[in-house]
């Protein structure tokens, strides 16, 4: 209001005092509010406190809206990514440098939401329905029209036991393994009798107190711990993971992203990965 002045009703020049008197009549007026003078056209606009406080909290629903609006936004173009292991620090500690390498490559990746931890099937149930952009998985998945990350990772999974266990010894073995992974096919002439495990911590204090026989995990993980012993059978599975994306623009992006900054780690220690295919297999 460009040549507008605040005046007290109180304290009004006589001549415009006279303006001011029919709406301090009013009843929705009280006597001691602030009007806006208006001097070009002799318009006058009253404002209360209740109004300031009305227009206040209408800023302020705004700017918490805007916000919101905002952060969804920010989630809707960041990339989702799901992987079976639930991948922490202890976790982390037991892998080989080109394993350990290409999980804190991708925990650090920007513009992405993990959700660890899911069930083999689950994983890629939501990634088959697109409730997932990304995986950490095998290349040659389902559904088609992927793309995969160049630099992958491979594990190999053995049967451990307690040192100087004879396992031979019992009709039955009790089998250990991450509840998230598929069953594997054992090289034992024992029935299997399988238990489903949250994480290895779990499988580890399992198979220390006698409550299960085998332990299945990768093979790196126990080969500092004298108490469990790697059974003399080749791995009962080995799989190599990548980064795989349904094909978008966005996904490209990101697994580029995710190459370069693996390349660069690669590059360093002499090792520069293998490309991975893209599958074109159907949905089943």
């Amino acid at each position: 209001m460009t040549n507008s002045v605040i005046v007290n009703v109180m304290v009004m020049m006589s001549g415009k005092q006279g303006l001011l008197e029919p709406f301090k009549s009013q009843r929705h007026m009280p006597a001691r509010e602030l009007y806006f003078y208006q001097g070009g056209d002799m318009m006058l606009r009253a404002v209360t406190v209740g109004n300031w406080c009305v227009l206040f909290l209408i800023a302020v629903v705004g700017v918490v809206w805007l916000s919101e609006a905002h952060a969804q936004d920010d989630s809707e173009e960041s990339v989702r990514v799901g992987n079976v292991v639930t991948v922490t620090d202890p976790w982390l500690l037991s892998l080989t440098s080109e394993q350990k390498n290409f999980y804190k490559t991708l925990r650090a990746m920007s513009g992405r939401q993990w959700s660890d931890g899911l069930p083999f099937d689950r994983l890629y149930g939501l990634f088959a329905s697109w409730q997932v952009d990304c995986i950490v998985g095998e290349a040659a998945i389902e559904p088609a029209e992927t793309i995969a990350s160049v630099h992958k990772v491979r594990f190999e999974m053995m049967m451990f036991a307690r040192t100087g266990e004879d396992l031979l010894r019992d009709d039955s073995v009790t089998v250990g393994y991450l509840a998230t992974l598929p069953r594997m096919k054992l090289p034992l002439a024992q029935d299997v009798e399988w238990y489903g495990l949250r994480t290895i911590k779990q499988g580890f204090d399992l198979i220390g107190a006698g409550r299960i026989d085998v332990l299945i995990a990768h093979a790196s993980l126990f080969d500092n711990d004298p108490s469990i012993v790697r059974l003399p059978f080749p791995p009962v599975h080995v799989i190599e993971l990548a980064l795989v994306c349904h094909d978008t623009l966005k996904n490209r992006d990101f697994i580029a992203a995710f190459d370069a900054r693996l390349r660069s780690v690669h590059e360093g220690s002499g090792n520069t990965g293998t490309a991975i295919p893209t599958n074109r297999v159907g949905v089943s």
